[in-house]
Formats: C-alpha cells, structure tokens, sequence
C-alpha cells in the first residue's frame, strides 16, 4: 500500500506473525489487510499517532503493540543516538487510580537498575498522554 500524489500520512507497525515492518495509509487503518511476507491475513491495527510524530525529543517509528488503555512504539533519539520503547498511556481512558498506578510503575522502573528489568530512559506527558521512554 502506497501513498498516493496527495501525501497521505503512513502508519507503520510489525506483523504479529514474522515481524516484518508494515506501513498503511490512514484509509486502511482497522481493515483486513495481507502480510506480503508471510501471507496472513489480519486486521490492520489502528495507531494514534503516525511514523515521524515526534514526543518530545522523540522521533516515532513504528507501532509495537496496543492494548485497551495503551500503545508502545518504537522511536529513536537523534541526539542519544538510542532507540527505545515509548508506552503512551491514554489517560481520557484511565480513571485516577489507574492514572495513580501507572505514575507509580515510573517512579519504580526509574529507581532500579537491572539486567531483567526493562530501563527507563524518560517520562512526561503528550497531548494529555503520559509516555514512558524505555
């Protein structure tokens, strides 16, 4: 899928099969499109945000995963030269304690370090949105 003349923004995410990076124009966001690679067939998933946003120094490449509550890109910091995972939480869907947790899984991700344990690099908030870099 192709952008045509008139510059439609693309969304880029990986297949959940061969993780093959995929790219769609917004029209086909939440059809059912074809992994040219391992031919299966699923519903396109529907990203808030497209390839090129960037949050905060941030610069989005790809969808890596959604759930209810949240989505996780990939994205790279041109000046750390570092890619990391962003987890952007959207908050209109959280009530105040989910909001609550979500500020503690931060504060505690960012005081240990360790081999197991997934690294923060930053936090803040976007558009009403927390993010977590890691």
């Amino acid at each position: 899928m192709t952008n045509s003349s008139n510059h439609l923004r693309d969304f880029k995410f990986y297949c959940a099969v061969c993780q093959l990076k995929l790219s769609i124009e917004e029209r086909f966001k939440g059809q059912i499109i074809s992994c040219p690679k391992c031919k299966v067939d699923f519903h396109a998933p529907k990203p808030s945000y497209p390839a090129g946003t960037y949050i905060g120094d941030f610069r989005l490449d790809a969808l890596i995963g959604s759930g209810s509550m949240a989505e996780v890109y990939s994205a790279y910091h041109k000046l750390m030269d570092r890619w990391v995972a962003i987890k952007i939480i959207k908050q209109k869907k959280l009530d105040l304690e989910e909001r609550l947790r979500f500020q503690r899984e931060i504060q505690c991700l960012s005081r240990f370090h360790h081999p197991h344990f997934v690294g923060v690099v930053y936090a803040g908030e976007y558009h009403d949105d927390y993010y977590l870099a890691m």
